[in-house]
């Protein structure tokens, strides 16, 4: 079974190019187009690792963030921002596993994923998330 990332953007481009990204990388990609819609797949789904834009149409992701973390407090969540300055503040504010902002480059997704990962080691024994995440990072 592969590991399931949870990607939340009402960008349609981000939403193709993470598509084309982590399908690539073996991952199975969920998309949400806003806030209403993520957390209903995150439910459904338990994806092992959340992808969060932090403005979307029918939801701020500060709340979103939150409703997230009321489920799961473990959950991996990375912000995506518009710039460097809001995600630096977010971070700081809030407990998010990692911040990138746009314009997003691969090499940073690519090493956000690696990192949250290495992180969910330590939780795989008794999570429900994704399965076998170690088998996945092997791939990136």
């Amino acid at each position: 079974m592969r590991s399931k990332i949870l990607v939340v953007d009402d960008d349609e481009n981000i939403l193709y190019a993470f598509h084309d990204l982590l399908t690539k990388e073996g991952f199975e990609y969920i998309p949400a187009r806003n806030g209403a819609e993520a957390l209903r797949k995150f439910v459904e789904e338990r994806p092992c690792l959340i992808f969060l834009d932090l403005h979307l149409q029918d939801m701020q992701g500060f709340a979103l963030f939150r409703k997230i973390r009321q489920l799961d407090g473990g959950i991996h969540i990375i912000i995506l921002a518009d710039d460097e300055i809001e995600t630096v503040s977010f971070r700081k504010a809030e407990d998010a596993f990692d911040c990138l902002s746009k314009p997003l480059s691969v090499f940073r997704i690519r090493e956000a994923i690696e990192k949250a990962l290495d992180g969910n080691k330590s939780r795989q024994s008794d999570m429900t998330h994704g399965a076998d995440i170690s088998s996945q990072k092997q791939k990136l």
